[in-house]
């Protein structure tokens, strides 16, 4: 964060207390410390913001065994845009096979990994007018280029 926005949240301390409860509230069994680390700036948010965000991350993690230790240990994820398209790339990381949820619960260091190699993610849209959520579609096989079936049969075996 800027030196700005530290000053910011120095100056009104009650507004990231209270964007502090609001978070605690969604996810009451967080390490809000660790979060805090990694992504400082969500103090600087709207509290409806978080509100709204945290309700999207909850539906999207309804199927977690512990979405607050998900979202402990990426951070990140608390952004429905950012959690969307981790979801989508580890859905066609797994073609499908496997549920993306249970993949980062099994091992939420895959995403970080991923990041350190800098493999690219899934964009996500929001379309206007309607404010929803888009990704591009899953039908990998089926919109694929001939060179990308190429690849993926010669190189990955995959037909």
């Amino acid at each position: 964060m800027k030196a700005s926005d530290w000053a910011r949240l120095v100056l009104d301390t009650e507004a990231a207390a209270t964007r502090l409860v609001v978070l605690k509230l969604h996810y009451p069994r967080a390490d809000l410390t660790r979060i805090m680390q990694r992504t400082p700036h969500v103090l600087l948010q709207d509290v409806a913001v978080l509100e709204d965000n945290a309700k999207q991350v909850k539906q999207l993690l309804s199927t977690a065994r512990d979405a607050d230790a998900l979202v402990t240990a990426l951070p990140s994820l608390m952004e429905p845009r950012n959690l969307i398209s981790v979801l989508v790339t580890v859905q066609k990381w797994y073609f499908n096979k496997r549920d993306p949820v249970e993949v980062i619960e099994a091992d939420p260091e895959l995403i970080l990994r991923a990041q350190d190699c800098d493999i690219p993610f899934e964009p996500v849209y929001v379309e206007e007018g309607s404010g929803a959520w888009t990704a591009p579609s899953l039908a990998y096989h089926e919109r694929r280029t001939d060179w990308q079936a190429y690849i993926d049969q010669k190189f990955y075996g995959q037909e």
